[in-house]
């Protein structure tokens, strides 16, 4: 049954869900089958102060974009190898981080955060944000903005398109 997935899935599943794979395996097998991955582009998922995705990279994949996982340290560094068209950044991180991820990329910046107040997400904004959500968020509401802020940039599909292809 595993052996039909995609290596990319299988290698995700092994090392997140390592200890309940075969019923996660299970439950995502039907989704898998209906929505094959598309990559059309690479978003960076950077986790900070504890915080980690979980099965988030899994979810945007089966939108049709490539998700890499990085830790706050290599962020930058990865950015100039990956190229990404997005970087999601979360936990709790500075504000200076986001100034520096934003110098060395032009990619939109959504950024998940634990807790804040409105001051330090206007600052956030003004250090190079795009969109920051304070928590807690699930995951398909992160999938949504994800979808929302590729469409306005014209890499995602339109919501004619979105919503034709549900009914």
């Amino acid at each position: 049954m595993i052996r039909n997935l995609p290596v990319w899935v299988r290698e995700r599943l092994g090392k997140l869900l390592r200890p309940r794979a075969s019923s996660a395996v299970q439950a995502l097998e039907p989704a898998l089958r209906e929505h094959p991955p598309r990559p059309n582009g690479v978003i960076l998922i950077i986790e900070v102060e504890g915080w980690t995705c979980g099965a988030l990279p899994i979810q945007i994949e089966l939108t049709g974009y490539e998700v890499r996982v990085v830790r706050g340290g290599v962020a930058v560094e990865s950015l100039r190898l990956m190229r990404p068209i997005l970087l999601i950044v979360g936990g709790a991180t500075s504000l200076t981080f986001y100034r520096s991820l934003r110098r060395a990329s032009p990619a939109p910046i959504l950024a998940l955060v634990p807790e804040a107040d409105e001051e330090w997400v206007l600052d956030a904004f003004s250090s190079g944000v795009d969109d920051c959500q304070v928590g807690p968020i699930g995951s398909g509401e992160i999938v949504a903005r994800v979808r929302a802020i590729l469409r306005r940039l014209g890499r995602g599909p339109s919501i004619a398109a979105s919503t034709s292809s549900s009914l």
